[in-house]
């Protein structure tokens, strides 16, 4: 287990002895992101870690780093939180070139669309004080996102974008009776 103060690990576990295998040092503390486990790129090879770094008050550690497991090494960090100048909390990849990610600095919570070559926010589709929870990718190319407004100006509900264009198809926020936390798609 790491030291406080110290950089994450993947732990990488043996299923069929249980026993740890290896470690791989991560490029920052804290790589908890909302996303479900560590998401796998077919294409790519690599899994995908993510998080705010050590604490809220400095914006620019965290990032999202590519794994390889082949090799048991890092592949690379493909940002930093000081590239977004916010903390990561939820992303999802789309090919090789643009994620979109959750992210929060001392203002806002808000929906990015990043350019990973350039490692820079393409444009923010969302922004608000309230919570913003979960976002999630359909196979449709549709972003959808758990968003936690507190007003009926601002109501709470799931948002949903189109990838291709970050256009908002959702007019108003699809109701759901509470704020929602998080998504997830059945096949």
């Amino acid at each position: 287990q790491p030291r406080a103060g110290t950089n994450g690990l993947v732990v990488v576990v043996d299923t069929r002895t249980d026993t740890v295998k290896g470690t791989v040092p991560l490029g920052f503390a804290n790589p908890f992101a909302e996303t479900k486990g560590l998401p796998w790129d077919e294409f790519r090879r690599v899994f995908y870690a993510g998080g705010p770094g050590k604490t809220a008050t400095n914006l620019d550690d965290g990032g999202l780093e590519a794994i390889d497991p082949a090799t048991m090494q890092s592949a690379g960090m493909l940002l930093t939180g000081a590239d977004l100048h916010a903390d990561l909390y939820d992303f999802v990849v789309v090919g090789t070139r643009r994620a979109f990610a959750i992210v929060a600095d001392q203002d806002a919570n808000s929906v990015v669309d990043i350019d990973l070559r350039k490692r820079s926010v393409r444009k923010v589709l969302l922004s608000s004080t309230s919570l913003i929870t979960d976002l999630e990718m359909t196979e449709a190319g549709e972003l959808w996102v758990a968003y936690r407004g507190e007003t009926a100006n601002d109501p709470p509900g799931l948002r949903v974008f189109r990838v291709a264009d970050d256009a908002e198809t959702t007019a108003t926020p699809i109701a759901l009776g509470q704020a929602p936390f998080t998504l997830d798609f059945l096949p």
